[in-house]
Formats: structure tokens, C-alpha cells, sequence
């Protein structure tokens, strides 16, 4: 295979702007199904669960600030909506902001990392 053939850089969005600065993205989709385990048959299977999204984005911290206000949204337990490009798909997730880290020092570049709690995925 050539390796032109491989996924690239993704893409982000965040309320439909995009985090141009987004260094990273880690999706992590949960099932949450519960074992069904009997007397008789001992496991049985799986009862359905209800299914949750963890995401979590890292970002470069533009001097002119941020393409989305994270701050405000975790403050205010906003819905937001979680764009992500990857494999040929769309993936819409609805959510909240469950956390932002913010990091800046002396010999290193601002950044800002948040944690999202979702919906399973919409694809388009």
C-alpha cells in the first residue's frame, strides 16, 4: 500500500467552527452493555446499555484567542456539538464540556485540552 492511501491530520469542529489549532483528538465510544449472567446458563449475554461518547481535543492556543469560548461552555454546562472528520465520514457528536486544562509556560507553547461527555454519533 502507498502511503498516500493512509488517514491524515483530521478535522475538528466545535458548534461549527473548526479548532484550527487542534493538535489532537481521542474518541473512546462506550457501548455500556450490562452481562446477563443466569443460575442455569451462567453468562447469557448482554443487556443493551446506554451508550456514552468520551472525547478529548488538544489545542494550540492561537494569540488572538480561541475559535470557541471552552471556558464559558464548561461554566455554563452548555450543549455543545462535536464535529470530527476522520475515515471518509462525518461524525456528529452532541454533548458538554466536561473539563478544560489549560497549560502555558516559560519554554513551552499555550495550550488547552477539554474532555467532552456524548451522544452516541450521528454519521453523515
Amino acid at each position: 500500500m502507498s502511503l498516500d492511501s493512509y488517514e491524515g491530520p483530521g478535522e475538528v469542529q466545535v458548534d461549527q467552527n473548526t479548532l484550527a489549532e487542534a493538535t489532537s483528538i481521542s474518541v473512546q465510544l462506550n457501548g455500556n452493555n450490562n452481562p446477563v449472567t443466569t443460575m442455569k446458563k451462567g453468562y447469557a449475554g448482554n443487556s443493551k446499555g446506554a451508550g456514552t461518547v468520551d472525547i478529548q481535543v488538544e489545542n494550540a492556543v492561537p494569540k488572538a484567542g480561541m475559535e470557541v469560548d471552552l471556558i464559558e461552555k464548561v461554566k455554563a454546562g452548555a450543549s455543545i456539538t462535536i464535529t470530527h472528520v476522520w475515515a471518509g465520514k462525518t461524525y456528529v457528536y452532541p454533548g458538554i464540556v466536561d473539563s478544560v486544562d489549560i497549560q502555558q509556560g516559560t519554554d513551552s507553547p499555550a495550550s488547552v485540552s477539554f474532555s467532552a461527555t456524548c451522544q452516541m454519533p450521528d454519521i453523515v
